[in-house]
C-alpha cells in the first residue's frame, strides 16, 4: 500500500533492531539477570483520543505498522487484536465506561504478560503513567508498572525488564517511566556496563514536553509521518536515536516535530 507517494509502514517488514549502538546508560549497582522465558514479544496499543480529526487514520496506520513489523519477524503482538491492527483503546463518552475499562484491563494484562519486553503505546501520557483519566481503571501509573514488573528497587530477582519502549504521549520521558520499565534514565553508558551488571540492553523513547496531536490536522499528519518514517528508518538497521533523528531531519512532512524535545534513555 502506498501513501502520499511512498510505502507505508507496512513495508517495514525485513528486522527490527533492538538496541542503539550510541545512546547506553548508566546502570543500577545491583547485579541483576534477565531471565528471559521467550523472544521478547510487543505490546501495542492505540488510544482513539483523536478520531474527530481530519486524518486520523493515517495516526492509525502509524500505530499500525508496529504490528505488522513485529508479526512479519514471528513475534507475538497483544492485546488481541483485529489482522494487521493494533489494538484500539475507545475515548470519550461515545464509549461505554465498561468497554473502555475493560479495554485499559487488556492493556494491563498485556504489559505484565511474562513475554512481553517491547511496547508501543499512542495515546494520552504524563510524566506519571499512560493515559488521561481520572478513573484508576483507565491510567495506568509508574508506580504500578515498577511494582508489577519488579523494577524499582533494582536488584529483584523476579524483575521483568523490558527492552524497547515508546509511549508517543505528553511529557512521558519527563519521570519514571524509563526506570519503570527496567529501563536506565540516563544515556551514553558504555555497552561494557550492560554486559558487567548482567542487564540486556534496553531504550527508551518519549517526550519530554506536551505533544500536541490534534491542535490543528497539520499537526496531527506531522506526528503520524513522524512514526511511519520512524519505522523505515530502524527497518534498516540503525539505532533508536538515529532513525528517530532521521525521521525528522530527513523529510519534509514533519514540520511540527521538535526532535530536540524527544528523549532516548538507555540503549
Amino acid at each position: 500500500m502506498i501513501l502520499n507517494g511512498r510505502a507505508t509502514p507496512r513495508s517495514f517488514s525485513k528486522r527490527i533492531p533492538y538496541v542503539n549502538n550510541t545512546d547506553l546508560t548508566l546502570l543500577p549497582f545491583h547485579k541483576q539477570n534477565d531471565n528471559w522465558t521467550s523472544r521478547g514479544m510487543w505490546v501495542v496499543a492505540n488510544q482513539q483520543a483523536w478520531e474527530d480529526k481530519l486524518g486520523h487514520d493515517t495516526l492509525d496506520m502509524a500505530t499500525d505498522g508496529f504490528v505488522q513489523a513485529a508479526e512479519i519477524n514471528g513475534l507475538t503482538v497483544r492485546p488481541s487484536h483485529p489482522y494487521n491492527e493494533a489494538f484500539r483503546i475507545g475515548y470519550g463518552s461515545g464509549i461505554p465506561e465498561s468497554t473502555r475499562n475493560a479495554q485499559w484491563a487488556s492493556l494491563r494484562a498485556a504489559l505484565y504478560h511474562q513475554e512481553s519486553r517491547n511496547l508501543f503505546y499512542l495515546g494520552h501520557g504524563s510524566p506519571d503513567g499512560i493515559g488521561a483519566s481520572a478513573n484508576a481503571n483507565r491510567f495506568i501509573s509508574a508506580t504500578e508498572i515498577a511494582s508489577r514488573l519488579f523494577t524499582i528497587p533494582a536488584g529483584q530477582t523476579s524483575r521483568h525488564g523490558y527492552r524497547f519502549v515508546f509511549p508517543f504521549g505528553c511529557e512521558t520521558a519527563s519521570g519514571t517511566l524509563p526506570e519503570a520499565f527496567g529501563i536506565i534514565h540516563r544515556e551514553n553508558v558504555p555497552g561494557i556496563d550492560y554486559v558487567n551488571a548482567g542487564v540486556t540492553p534496553g531504550a527508551f523513547a518519549g517526550w519530554n514536553h506536551k505533544q500536541s496531536a490534534g491542535i490543528l490536522d497539520t499537526t496531527l499528519l506531522d506526528n503520524a509521518n513522524y512514526l511511519i518514517h520512524f519505522q523505515e528508518q530502524w527497518a534498516g538497521g540503525i539505532g533508536v536515536r538515529e532513525a528517530l533523528r532521521r525521521a525528522k531531519e530527513d523529510y519534509s512532512d514533519v514540520g511540527f516535530i521538535n526532535f530536540n524535545k524527544m528523549k532516548v534513555f538507555g540503549n
